[in-house]
């Protein structure tokens, strides 16, 4: 590795970016490039701040924990960019177009007298004088003589004049007798009548002896009986028999069998950290870069 001179870096640790460690240079500059560099360029990368990482033989002297140390990217001019598509349609300036000729206006001629098939086919006509129409008269208006016209209804049916009847007396051939009907009908056959029975007194109950308490028994208390059960004692877990008491368990689960837990490697890392500041060889201060 080359030194950066008598100056050392310093990196920024709030801003140190850790990556797994590279195996090859150009790995560990696209890291740099993609965290530091900002499109500008490759990033000069310096390992412990001193010395220069820019060869592959270099990459054997990094190990697992090291620090690199991004050297800040100075501004230089820099040609412009440009896509393809500018390059093959390059912008002309347009050039500004006069204002068109103010247009002449024709001068005030004749009428326009042409005609159009629907002027040929539908000539105009002056309206003609129409003489005003009264409203008819009313077919049930009276005439002259007050007489006024016959209906369907009146034609078709008409009025008679009908002498009214005379009272029919009763005859005397007749006589009226005073007997009560006696007629029989199906009603008061299929419902005889029958006389209302007066309705007998209920009898006294006797007086009863003194009441007594219910003591009649049900199903559902000769079938499920009060009995005075005894208290329940606590259940007291077994004593292990397979394993000492207070023994861990050692049990294999068929889970552990088939799926062996295997302690992965950690992979090495490698922290990049942007320069903050340089001091040389001689100086503890570090000193700000501007």
């Amino acid at each position: 590795m080359s030194d950066v001179g008598s100056a050392v870096l310093h990196g920024d640790s709030s801003r140190r970016v850790t990556v797994p460690l590279p195996r090859s240079l150009p790995e560990l500059q696209y890291h740099a490039n993609r965290h530091f560099s900002g499109g500008k360029g490759n990033a000069r990368m310096y390992h412990h701040g001193h010395s220069k990482v820019q060869h592959a033989h270099h990459m054997g002297k990094i190990k697992d924990g090291d620090v690199i140390v991004i050297e800040g990217m100075r501004s230089m001019p820099e040609p412009p960019m440009y896509t393809t598509h500018r390059t093959d349609y390059v912008p002309h300036e347009l050039e500004v177009r006069p204002p068109p000729p103010p247009a002449e206006r024709p001068p005030p001629g004749a009428r326009f007298d042409g005609v159009t098939s629907y002027n040929q086919a539908y000539v105009k006509h002056p309206p003609g004088y129409r003489e005003p129409v009264r409203p008819p008269k009313s077919g049930l208006a009276s005439g002259s003589h007050g007489v006024t016209g016959k209906s369907m209804y009146s034609t078709q049916y008409p009025w008679r004049n009908v002498e009214p009847q005379r009272p029919v007396l009763p005859s005397n051939g007749m006589p009226l007798g005073s007997t009560q009907f006696e007629g029989v009908t199906s009603y008061m056959n299929d419902y005889v009548g029958h006389p209302v029975r007066a309705r007998s007194a209920a009898p006294v109950s006797k007086s009863r002896g003194p009441s007594l308490p219910f003591e009649a028994k049900t199903t559902y208390a000769d079938d499920y009986q009060n009995t005075s059960s005894a208290r329940t004692v606590t259940a007291v877990p077994h004593k292990a028999t397979l394993r000492p008491e207070g023994a861990p368990f050692e049990g294999n689960t068929e889970y552990k069998r088939e799926y062996v837990e295997l302690a992965q490697e950690r992979r090495p890392l490698v922290h990049l950290e942007p320069e903050i500041g340089r001091t040389s060889r001689g100086l503890s201060t570090p000193a700000r870069r501007r």
